[in-house]
């Protein structure tokens, strides 16, 4: 039986149209937030977990799936596949496959994650910490669901693994948009580097944790790297960050 909307949740829907993920939007154009294929792809993953997670509400984060969502369709005009390093439960993936109708397109999407938390042997201090709570209080088992989710979409291939070390073994030659959301700098670094070569010009990667100050280790990972390629990383209010392969 689904969990009835609480009134508190009414207010949270309601309040988020103009103060989502903590920052304010009065008197901004908001016209995506009606497009109805993306209504429809909020409402998909909406869907797809309120029987599991009913108390969790998606609207929170339409900003960062207007992003996920631009970077997806940018994709989509140049050579490459696309890829997911940090998939968790699928509900971004799932949000992009359904606003771009991604069973009708010509590329493939990897899904990369281990499906059942944080690997903890190559962490220590704070990471290592934030593996370990996450482990026991957030993640459980999610490849055989995030597998049903996908069922539908020929095109998507979730593999299971630890990255960087599961990629190596994908026959990926070009890379269109890549998603990195590891929670830690190692994983995320080296996934960079590893997907960097292949990346068309004018790909663009979306950082998860980029701006928020709880995985500052990450962004001095980050930051190193593209000082070393030569690029600039953009923040977002929504704590995402940006970088675009120089064409």
């Amino acid at each position: 039986m689904l969990k009835k909307r609480t009134f508190k949740n009414v207010i949270r829907e309601l309040v988020s149209d103009y103060a989502s993920q903590k920052f304010s939007v009065w008197g901004k154009n908001l016209e995506f937030l009606e497009e109805d294929r993306f209504k429809r792809a909020v409402e998909t993953i909406r869907s797809a977990y309120r029987k599991e997670y009913p108390d969790d509400n998606v609207y929170d984060r339409r900003w960062t799936l207007h992003i996920l969502f631009w970077a997806a369709q940018n994709g989509l005009a140049i050579e490459g596949d696309f890829v997911e390093c940090g998939v968790d439960k699928g509900e971004s993936s799932l949000a992009i496959c359904d606003y771009l109708g991604f069973e009708r397109i010509n590329k493939k999407f990897y899904l990369c994650d281990t499906f059942s938390g944080m690997p903890t042997d190559r962490l220590e201090g704070k990471e290592l910490n934030y593996a370990l709570k996450s482990n026991k209080d957030s993640y459980k088992d999610t490849y055989s669901s995030v597998k049903n989710m996908f069922s539908k979409y020929d095109n998507v291939e979730v593999v299971q693994g630890i990255v960087p070390d599961s990629l190596h073994d994908l026959d990926i030659e070009k890379v269109s948009y890549l998603s990195i959301d590891m929670n830690n700098a190692i994983a995320e670094s080296t996934a960079i580097r590893h997907f960097w070569p292949k990346l068309s010009p004018a790909a663009i990667i979306v950082l998860d944790d980029y701006g928020w100050k709880a995985f500052g280790l990450q962004k001095k990972a980050v930051d190193s790297l593209a000082a070393e390629f030569g690029v600039p990383v953009v923040t977002l209010p929504t704590g995402q960050g940006l970088i675009v392969k120089p064409s």
